[in-house]
């Protein structure tokens, strides 16, 4: 796995950062492109945007940047699959908020 270090000493033009917030489309995955920003994906960071409760919505993300389209990060919602229980399925919420911070260079 690759790895940046973000410390002021060592920042240096082959460090990117993209960052932004995508409202999900209410199917998994829904994608960011960082084609033209950066070469490499290092690691993403995902956080779901609300002031709630989840209950029985969407309560983590996670995501995957498959070998085929090694600059797209695919966001996948997840969510309960209902009251008492707590096996996961794909969220469907078409607005849903997800924050992201993909590192790369």
């Amino acid at each position: 796995m690759a790895e940046a270090i973000l410390a002021p000493e060592s920042i240096s033009e082959t460090t990117k950062i993209v960052a932004g917030e995508i409202t999900m489309d209410g199917t998994a995955p829904t994608s960011v492109s960082v084609v033209g920003k950066m070469s490499t994906i290092v690691g993403v960071q995902l956080t779901l945007k609300g002031t709630a409760a989840p209950a029985l919505k969407e309560s983590m993300a996670t995501y995957d940047v498959a070998a085929a389209t090694p600059l797209v990060v695919d966001i996948y919602p997840w969510m309960p699959s209902g009251a008492g229980d707590a096996t996961l399925i794909t969220g469907t919420t078409a607005t849903l908020v997800v924050s992201y911070m993909i590192v790369g260079r």
